[in-house]
């Protein structure tokens, strides 16, 4: 009984390397991830600065005076309704898409090994 035991005990073992080595992620370099290279201005990063640039012109355009309009320009109808619809299952389509064959930057999201 003993020897069943510690032979389950091994294969369990054995099994759960193997299966920890499958969901291992290979060692991949930044041009690989597709993640920028931004040098430090100042105290922030430079796309830090871009992000900082947009909420401040947002900002800027959100204060400057306008008219207010008469009457709301849209409808809520079925119109309405279907094209938001497709909008957001065409945006949650294209925001999960992954191409892991792929040599484009940023095709490779998942971080699968290259196969060439």
């Amino acid at each position: 009984m003993r020897r069943l035991a510690d032979e389950i005990r091994v294969h369990r073992e054995k099994r759960i390397n193997e299966v920890l080595e499958a969901l291992r992620l290979p060692d991949l370099t930044k041009e690989e991830k597709g993640s920028l290279t931004s040098t430090f201005t100042t105290w922030l990063r430079e796309n830090q600065w871009i992000a900082l640039a947009a909420v401040l012109i947002g900002i800027c355009i959100t204060a400057l005076p306008s008219a207010l309009p008469v009457k709301p320009s849209g409808a809520f109808d079925l119109a309405f309704f279907a094209a938001t619809a497709i909008g957001g299952i065409v945006t949650a389509f294209v925001m999960s898409m992954d191409f892991p064959k792929s040599t484009l930057r940023f095709s490779r999201l998942s971080g699968e090994e290259k196969s060439m």
